[in-house]
């Protein structure tokens, strides 16, 4: 199960797209160990790498939500911080368990789901807005 690109998720926002981008290669790396059956050490440290990713993500597309005043900052940032709640989980859990195939698979699913439908609706409305925001900004200078 791994997840490529689509040009159906990018944006006008280069920075923010490698970002998602560099995220689905992570999970792919992810992926990778899942099958190598590397052990549960490189199992984790998968994770936590992404999930760090992730966080950090999060922090500057918070920052571009202030800046361009978007009425639905406090539903974007509680999204946020749901899908790092749920990412804080899975990892206590594979530490706890193991890497059951069960598990990983829950992982793998629960992953994709979050990366691809936050990207695909959440992303896609806030950069429409900041899209739409900056053009009716540049009419104001451009008089």
């Amino acid at each position: 199960m791994f997840i490529l690109w689509d040009e159906e998720l990018a944006s006008r926002n280069e920075e923010i797209n490698n970002q998602h981008k560099e995220m689905f290669i992570m999970f792919n790396n992810f992926q990778s160990v899942c099958m190598k059956e590397n052990g549960q050490d490189d199992l984790t440290d998968q994770l936590n790498f992404l999930n760090e990713y992730i966080k950090i993500h999060f922090e500057p597309e918070e920052h571009l939500l202030l800046e361009c005043d978007y009425m639905s900052y406090l539903k974007h940032r509680e999204e946020h911080e749901g899908c790092l709640c749920i990412l804080r989980k899975l990892e206590e859990q594979l530490r706890i368990k193991k890497a059951a195939s069960t598990l990983l698979f829950e992982i793998k699913v629960t992953i994709v789901n979050l990366l691809t439908l936050h990207i695909t609706w959440s992303d896609k409305h806030l950069l429409q807005y900041m899209n739409s925001a900056m053009l009716k900004h540049q009419k104001y200078v451009d008089r």
